[in-house]
């Protein structure tokens, strides 16, 4: 309810409203209600005799008797710091609190002022009509929570669950509750990570005959109802000899499913679960192998090595999946190549016909409707018609894994580790008018650990915002605003683990304060556990 439109209820239904209220000043919703409404706010303190009587006197008081929409619209109005005071004030205003009406106007002021400062910390599996005010309640305060653990060290050790399973590439979804993971068996299962107890595994996708590597992307689609998302999937499999694995006949496709949330029904015993519907399968060259993939929009990108009786070769390949939904079982269909002379690089398709190659701290960003586009990869690359990128840079003396890409409301940002501190990457919608496809400031100083074995170096896991860092038994948080944001930078926090966690690949999710260490087991570290 807006401002304007409390003002007029309440104008309607107290036409004579000067002396209507005696009320705490602690618990004074229009005292509240200035901050965020301005002079309308004002406006009512001036109508509303507010007094510092320091006890409520009941019978004087007239606060009460305003309708409930009334009462509830001002509520409406407040902050949700504001919301948890008033609540301490009496049973009707503490349920009103906790009211749908008071949750969602929160939520959708917090997932505005989240997509204005381009953060996106805030991520929500349906829409915020489909939560109940408790369930809204729970998982904006947590949200909260978990931001305020970024920034300070309470003494008390994030709480740890250890997944012993097998497991090949590992994926957690944004708001940290689902893990995807795949099997040799060229399955994709995944956890409940807020289920009570011990999560159970789920399967999504069921396994193929024979040996499979697996590797995965995901697109999330943000006009949709409910969680759901792309699931690109580049599959090599290996059928089973009886001698073991026949690798000449080893098969390359490439799979993209539809994955949605599956809401539970009224009955206690159901819960939410995800499903799989496969949109489209097609065949890649079977001579090479895949290292990395992306899939944006209608397109999918990736990485593709193998060898020539010359040399060993790597492209970037670019098909429009859309196109090959219900094309024969064969290869020969448009796809955009880039020949690259790195060797195992990991791919970002970006928006605009944009994409981000990185490997081993060099950062480069092509064009992709320059690529040729041909029909089979060639056998040696032709040199002349390679583009060019239109922008790269070198990061020396980092030793971090591929970085997650952050696609903010009107750029993309990259943070990337190395000897001489931490750096940000900016590449701007290419709608804008920029001087620079993409540029690089300097975040903060890092000063790294005394040589260490590989095991227990504090490679990095990189958010909007805040990385951590783990090292052994401690977790430290780097905060790192970005030159045009008002967000303020706090100190490197260093928390103890409590736990001895070595190696591994790492991934954060700001929401829930959750931190997954990959090696040979799956780690969560909660910083805000709830159950």
């Amino acid at each position: 309810m807006t401002g304007l439109l409390i003002y007029s209820k309440i104008r309607h239904l107290f036409p004579g409203f000067s002396q209507l209220f005696h009320v705490l000043d602690i618990l004074n919703p229009l005292r509240l209600v200035k901050r965020r409404m301005g002079s309308l706010g004002q406006m009512l303190l001036g109508w509303f005799s507010v007094t510092r009587l320091g006890v409520l006197d009941a019978p004087k008081s007239r606060l009460l008797t305003l309708p409930l929409e009334v009462l509830t619209g001002i509520v409406q109005e407040l902050s949700w710091r504001d919301v948890l005071r008033i609540r301490q004030s009496c049973r009707l205003l503490g349920e009103i609190s906790k009211s749908n009406p008071v949750w969602r106007n929160i939520a959708r002021m917090e997932l505005l002022e989240d997509f204005t400062t381009g953060a996106h910390e805030l991520f929500l599996e349906r829409s915020v009509e489909q939560y109940k005010s408790e369930e809204l309640e729970g998982l904006i305060l947590r949200w909260k929570r978990a931001k305020q653990n970024w920034t300070i060290d309470d003494g008390a050790p994030p709480r740890l669950r250890t997944f012993e399973m097998s497991f090949g590439q590992v994926h957690l979804i944004r708001g940290g509750r689902w893990l995807l993971f795949t099997r040799t068996t060229g399955a994709v299962l995944y956890l409940d990570l807020d289920a009570p107890g011990h999560p159970s595994e789920q399967i999504l996708i069921p396994e193929r005959p024979g040996l499979s590597h697996t590797t995965i992307a995901l697109d999330y689609l943000p006009d949709s109802d409910v969680l759901t998302f792309n699931l690109a999937l580049a599959v090599q499999q290996y059928p089973e000899e009886e001698e073991g694995i026949d690798s000449d006949s080893a098969e390359y496709k490439i799979q993209v499913w539809r994955v949605c949330l599956s809401r539970r029904g009224n009955n206690p015993d159901c819960t939410d679960r995800l499903t799989a519907e496969c949109l489209t399968a097609f065949r890649q060259e079977p001579q090479g192998s895949v290292h990395s993939i992306s899939i944006l929009g209608d397109h999918i990108a990736h990485t593709l090595r193998y060898e020539t009786d010359h040399n060993d070769l790597t492209f970037l390949v670019i098909v429009k999946w859309v196109d090959l939904i219900g094309i024969e079982d064969g290869f020969k269909y448009p796809q955009w190549v880039l020949y690259l002379r790195i060797d195992w690089p990991s791919v970002y398709l970006l928006p605009g016909r944009q994409v981000l190659v990185y490997d081993r701290g060099s950062i480069n960003l092509y064009d992709s409707s320059t690529f040729p586009q041909l029909k089979s990869l060639p056998t040696w690359p032709d040199r002349t018609i390679w583009p060019k990128p239109l922008w790269w840079s070198l990061f020396e003396g980092t030793e971090q894994g591929p970085p997650p890409v952050v696609l903010c409301s009107d750029a993309v940002r990259v943070v990337i580790f190395c000897r001489t501190g931490f750096y940000g990457v900016t590449i701007p919608d290419r709608q804008a008018e920029m001087e620079s496809p993409a540029r690089t400031i300097k975040l903060g100083d890092y000063t790294p650990m005394p040589p260490v074995p590989p095991l227990t170096r504090p490679l990095p896991s990189c958010g909007y915002q805040y990385s951590a860092l783990i090292s052994s038994s401690q977790l430290t948080f780097v905060s790192h605003p970005w030159s045009n944001d008002d967000e303020t930078k706090y100190p490197t926090v260093t928390k103890d683990i409590a736990h001895n966690i070595q190696g591994g690949w790492r991934i954060l999710d700001i929401m829930s304060g959750r931190i997954i260490v990959v090696n040979r087991t799956i780690k969560v570290l909660d910083l805000t556990p709830t159950l």
